[in-house]
This record gives structure tokens, C-alpha cells and sequence, in this order.
């Protein structure tokens, strides 16, 4: 159940469960936890999980972080009750997961990626079903997603709700593991369908709930979407339905193991050539099949154009390699935008530099794995991450 968790009490008074191996604070959009102060740096603080708990790490932030009053240098165990400082902003950590008494909560799902990213759906109905199909509660017009993919429960005493998957083509996944059965959400569980599909489950004080973003609507329809967003997502997925089926008994993408497709293409600026060879060493070790232009193509030819299409279209992923170069670097940003465009799934990897300097305003909101300090923890995390997701 939720109240089992260890969890940070956040100065909204918001309880934010802990339950995945690295929980990033700063005040980007991109981070797991956001706070919204000028004192929090873009990307201020990390936890990450250990056998017994979790530890606290800055992440390079302006102002420091403090641990009890005490600033933090170094990898630091958290205990229950500890005060972490970031600028004047205060969170507890609650590591026996006890709840706090008399706070009443509202749940709902944020839509983290794909077309409708952004906006946020409250549960409130006993059962609200998902899918594409204008008959569902929650209405998502993606590809990806089948006609009745996925149903909420909510729990006999109101503390909750279970995820149970409607036999979808592509299935539901909840922090990367299949949902087979209904199980019981937690707050901050991902959900993903397909490649690039993820959606959080959150809960917050129903006195703190965040404003709501609701899906767009069609004329006549609750929960459906315009004809307009319609047309613009059948464009974009038309970009790649090559790769793709329809949920007519068929997977939506080409099985896993064709070596004549990448399933991971590097975007990186050659002034990092030197560095992103370890990268490719390790991945290709670790078992994937990268493409990445070692041929020294020329940018901006028609060969090249024509190559980078080609490869975005067949991979299953791009991992972006970060730096000060790679974010003025004109070629990387059209492989990116061409990425986007394409609908692929990006990973950033932060070589070097401050954030604020190497990430383009286009990954802004991404999730990103840092190399600068700890190459091997980040390099580990991003492989188990791409064994899950990719498979």
C-alpha cells in the first residue's frame, strides 16, 4: 500500500513515495521531484537507492545542499527524519514510510511523453478505463495504445487504486515489469505503452492539488480529442508507420533481435569523439546494436541526410551525448529535431558541462544520465534502463 513507502514530505506538504532506484530534485521539469523556487538549481540533488535505504548526493547545484544543517560533499545515508536543505526550501525524509495522520488525497495521471504530454487526468470514478477508443473514461489517441488498454480500480477504502491490463497489444508496463495482474499503484509509478508512451501515477493533498490540464476535447465528445490534433498525429505517425501495426492482432513494432536495424543510434559532436568511444564500447558490450557515423560522413550532404533518415527511422532509441560543443553543434540539433519529428525515444547522457550550458532547450524536460563524476554508476543505470524499456 502507499503508507508502506518511504517517502519525502515536501514543503507543499505533498508526500512523494520513494520507489525507484534514483529520485532526481531541482527545479526542472525534467526532474522526478520539482520545486519551484529560484533558491533550487535546474538539477540540484539525487537520491539513490542502496540495500538498506537511500543516499543523498548534490548534484553540482549553485547554493549547496544541506543535511541537517550540514552541507553535503559526499555521497551521505539518509536516516528517518532527516532535513535536507536545498536553498531555503526544506524536505523530510520519512524512511519507515509512516504516513502523515488527517491529510485527505486526490489521485491522478500525468502524461509525461507522446503527443498529449503534459496534461493531467484526475481519477476520481470508482473505474475508469484507458484506451483509444472514444468508449473509455480516458481517452488517448495514440497508435501505441489499443482500443481498451488498461482500467483503474480504485481500492475498497478509497486508499488507491490498481492498474490492470485489458489484454492490450503492446502491453502495460509499471516501472519497466509487466503488468500481468492488477497490482496496486504507488505514487510516482511510470506506466509506459509501446516506446515512448509514459504516463505517472501521482497523488497530492487534495488542499495542494496541482491545477488540472485536461485532455483536449472533439466536438460532442467527453475525453476525445479535436479533429485537428487528429490530423497532426495521423501526420507525424505516418512519418513512421512503416515499422508499425495496428492493434489488429499485431505488434506495433518489429520484434527485438533484427541485426539489420540499430537499436540504439548516438547523436554527439566530434569534438567528444574521444569520450563517446568508451560509450559505444560498453553498449555494444552490454549487447546493443549501435549506429553511429564513425564513417565521417560529411553533414548536411544528401548522403548524409539521406543515412541519418534512414538509421532514425530503423532504431529503437538515440542516445544523446551532452556537452557545451554538442548543444552549439548545428548537426546534432537537426538529428534531434529530426528524432522528434520521427517520434523516436531520446536518452541524454551529460558528458560534460553545467547543465544549464549543455542541454538543449529541446531535451529541457528529459530525464538525463550523468557521466561527469560517476561514468560507470551512470553508464550501468542507463543500460538497465535501455534492457527494460527496449525488449
Amino acid at each position: 500500500m502507499l503508507r508502506e513507502s518511504p517517502f519525502l514530505l515536501l514543503p507543499s506538504q505533498q508526500q512523494f513515495t520513494l520507489h525507484t532506484s534514483l529520485i532526481t530534485i531541482g527545479r526542472d521539469h525534467g526532474n522526478m521531484v520539482v520545486l519551484h523556487n529560484n533558491d533550487v538549481s535546474d538539477y540540484h540533488a539525487r537520491l539513490v537507492r542502496i540495500k538498506n535505504g537511500y543516499i543523498l548526493e548534490d548534484a553540482g547545484s549553485h547554493y549547496g545542499t544541506r543535511l541537517n544543517g550540514r552541507p553535503v560533499y559526499e555521497p551521505t545515508k539518509l536516516n528517518h527524519g532527516d532535513e535536507i536543505a536545498l536553498g531555503k526550501q526544506r524536505i523530510i525524509y520519512y524512511g519507515d514510510g509512516r504516513p502523515r495522520p488527517n491529510i485527505q488525497y486526490g489521485y491522478y495521471l500525468r502524461i509525461r511523453s507522446g503527443h498529449y504530454a503534459g496534461h493531467r487526468v484526475d481519477l476520481t470514478a470508482d473505474r475508469a478505463t484507458l484506451g483509444r477508443d472514444d468508449s473509455n473514461d480516458i481517452i488517448i489517441h495514440e497508435k501505441q495504445i489499443s482500443r481498451q488498454h488498461m482500467v483503474f480500480t480504485k481500492e475498497e477504502d478509497g486508499d488507491g487504486y490498481a492498474i490492470e491490463d485489458l489484454r492490450s497489444t503492446n502491453g502495460t508496463y509499471v516501472n519497466g515489469h509487466q503488468v500481468t495482474n492488477p497490482r496496486m499503484l504507488n505514487d510516482g509509478d511510470i506506466i509506459t505503452v509501446g516506446n515512448h508512451i509514459q504516463i505517472s501515477f501521482e497523488r497530492a493533498p487534495l488542499e495542494n492539488a496541482p491545477e488540472p490540464q485536461p485532455l483536449p476535447h472533439r466536438e460532442g465528445v467527453e475525453g476525445g480529442t479535436t479533429m485537428y490534433d487528429r490530423r497532426r498525429i495521423e501526420a507525424v505517425e505516418n512519418m513512421y508507420s512503416d515499422n508499425m501495426q495496428t492493434d489488429a492482432g499485431y505488434d506495433d513494432y518489429v520484434a527485438a533481435g533484427n541485426a539489420d536495424k540499430p537499436d540504439l543510434f548516438l547523436s554527439y559532436c566530434h569534438a567528444d569523439t574521444r569520450y563517446v568511444k568508451q560509450i559505444v564500447n560498453d553498449l555494444e558490450r552490454a549487447g546493443f546494436n549501435l549506429w553511429i557515423d564513425w564513417q565521417d560522413l560529411k553533414p548536411g550532404t544528401p548522403i548524409w541526410e539521406k543515412e541519418i533518415k534512414k538509421a532514425l527511422k530503423s532504431t529503437k532509441a538515440v542516445i544523446a551525448i551532452l556537452s557545451p560543443e554538442a548543444e552549439q553543434s548545428a548537426w546534432v540539433a537537426r538529428e534531434l529535431a529530426m528524432a522528434e519529428m520521427m517520434d523516436q525515444r531520446i536518452y541524454p547522457m551529460l558528458l560534460r558541462g553545467a547543465p544549464i550550458e549543455s542541454i538543449p532547450l529541446r531535451l529541457s524536460t528529459h530525464q538525463f544520465v550523468d557521466i561527469r563524476t560517476h561514468y560507470e554508476r551512470g553508464i550501468t543505470s542507463l543500460i538497465e534502463t535501455l534492457k527494460i524499456e527496449l525488449r
